[in-house]
């Protein structure tokens, strides 16, 4: 299995390790980030750390090529009928029906509906 290798710059040094592999790739959020460096798929100089780790320069973060797909998935519009009340350039204002998801989540999407 071959892994891709990420050198975390001065620039990150004194960030958290999640917030930094998420940076680094932005195809991985950092939830993602987290739940892979718990799993011990994402390394931090060839070993498993805490998510909250402090990273320094110099580091080398780690994590198999599969990784990346991971984070590649594709948001696909869906034709929805919603009452717009009020539009202008600049602003809309929808009457949005109780319980529609306004943004994709990656845990469950009941518990993030507004």
């Amino acid at each position: 299995m071959s892994r891709i290798e990420m050198i975390v710059t001065e620039e990150e040094t004194g960030s958290r390790f999640d917030s930094v592999v998420s940076k680094l790739n932005d195809k991985i959020s950092r939830t993602l980030a987290g739940e892979l460096i718990k799993n011990g798929e994402i390394l931090l100089d060839g070993k498993e750390a805490k998510v909250s780790a402090k990273v320094n320069a110099g580091q080398v973060i780690s994590m198999p090529d599969e990784v990346q797909s991971k984070g590649n998935e594709e948001l696909v519009a869906e034709d929805i009928p919603i009452d717009i009340l009020y539009e202008d350039d600049d602003i809309v204002v929808v009457n949005k029906p109780k319980n529609m998801v306004v943004h994709p989540a990656a845990r469950k999407l009941d518990r993030y509906t507004c």
